[in-house]
């Protein structure tokens, strides 16, 4: 059955399913899709989130998203925070999922009988997408969404009280660069208990794609993101930064009316380096937002040159050459919700993270093993639970590699994306 056609009866069943049920009072949201964008080196892999915002509780939704194939190609569709659990901490009773030459379609219907809905929110994660850079450096691809995938083609709708509504869109990217180095911005998901202010921490990062690994002598930051909403308190030196003796000579990090910018050197006098082999923070930034009511947030953080006077350009320096780096962009998305306490990495849930969480990982994700807390499980903290979670768990205990996200390593209170009905915290 040609996905369209499922997509066109979805549209149909969720009209007739809503028309009983009025709108009721709506939020200051405006039905939203938007792509993130990210950057990837020629042959390499990447990924993007679709996310949206709607005022009212919706039914379910299609859509397609377009891309030039000869740029980029979709590798695979993940389920995102909220389609994983939006049908009463479930999936949707049914979802269908269409990769094309030059794209993807998604048609979802949430509960066959009405039972749950997809909340009012200003930040529905839907999907994760991977996709393989197949273009040269230099070539981009916007990431529309679009009507003309499959025949008929798919609608760009969401489906609420009796109506079908089209939401506005914006496009995202994936652009190919060619660079020895990666800036790393934060991808934070924070459940958010209540109205008024929260503070967190969240880390800058970066590292050298391909060996030989030289001793980096220091870097310039120029991080956008709205400032009106997304405050940074204060900053920190991180990872192999803190720890250099007596910490770095310089370093001066500062928030501008467009985001944050600054540098730092490591050592004036040129004894210590830092070779970046793998991912390592460099910045620590404790952020502020405040919410006025419990429909969430999102924020969109963006490597962006020019921040700052004089303006900065985001480069690494390293002996007598400074390379601009590729970008990874992130987000700050928050969610509202009591929150669950676990350990981020502790699957097997005994306290800490050694090689059984990673051996209780792959029997669950290979061999159908129950776990409790799924959250627990997602080590890497990007919101779905792969292979790179037992992966992510063996790099840190036994190569070295970074920690896992927040909550770790106390257990605390911490965002519920995937579920987790119950953790023994001490």
């Amino acid at each position: 059955m040609a996905p369209v056609r499922i997509a066109s009866a979805i549209t149909g069943a969720l009209l007739t399913m809503g028309i009983a049920m009025g709108l009721g009072a709506q939020p200051d949201i405006t039905n939203t899709l938007w792509a993130t964008r990210d950057e990837s080196r020629p042959g390499a892999s990447g990924e993007i989130r679709v996310l949206g915002a709607t005022p009212y509780d919706s039914f379910g939704w299609s859509f397609g998203v377009c891309n030039d194939p000869t740029v980029a190609q979709v590798v695979e569709v993940h389920q995102g925070a909220t389609t994983a659990t939006v049908n009463g901490g479930d999936p949707p009773d049914f979802e269908h999922l269409e990769l094309y030459a030059d794209g993807w379609t998604s048609g979802v219907v949430i509960s066959f009988l009405g039972l749950h809905v997809l909340p009012a929110s200003r930040c529905h994660e839907f999907y994760v997408v991977d996709y393989a850079a197949v273009g040269p450096a230099g070539t981009s691809t916007p990431l529309t969404f679009c009507t003309t995938l499959g025949t008929p083609p798919t609608a760009v709708v969401y489906v609420y009280g009796g109506a079908s509504i089209v939401p506005a869109t914006h496009a995202g990217e994936i652009a190919i660069v060619d660079a020895p180095y990666e800036f790393i911005a934060p991808r934070e998901q924070r459940v958010y208990a209540g109205t008024g202010s929260t503070t967190f921490a969240a880390s800058i990062g970066a590292r050298q794609y391909d060996a030989p690994f030289i001793g980096t002598s220091g870097a310039s930051f120029s991080l956008a993101y709205d400032t009106g909403r997304l405050v940074a308190l204060s900053f920190s030196p991180a990872g192999p930064v803190a720890k250099l003796t007596g910490g770095p000579d310089y370093f001066a990090i500062t928030e501008f009316p467009e985001g944050l910018a600054g540098s730092v050197v490591y050592d004036m006098l040129g004894v210590e380096s830092i070779a970046l082999q793998r991912v390592s923070d460099l910045i620590t930034v404790q952020f502020e937002t405040t919410l006025d009511d419990l429909f969430g947030d999102y924020f969109e953080l963006r490597w962006a040159d020019g921040i700052g006077v004089p303006f900065v350009v985001n480069q690494v320096d390293a002996g007598s050459t400074s390379n601009g780096p590729v970008f990874r962009h992130g987000f700050v998305r928050i969610v509202h919700g009591s929150g669950v306490a676990y350990l981020r990495g502790d699957c097997d849930r005994n306290g800490g993270i050694a090689i059984g969480d990673a051996i209780e990982s792959l029997q669950h994700l290979f061999s159908g093993l129950a776990v409790f807390c799924l959250d627990a499980c997602d080590a890497d903290g990007d919101g779905a639970l792969n292979i790179a979670d037992p992966l992510y768990s063996l790099n840190f205990g036994f190569l070295g590699g970074p920690p896992p996200p927040a909550p770790f390593p106390s257990c605390a209170v911490g965002a519920t994306m995937l579920g987790c009905d119950s953790y023994p915290c001490p």
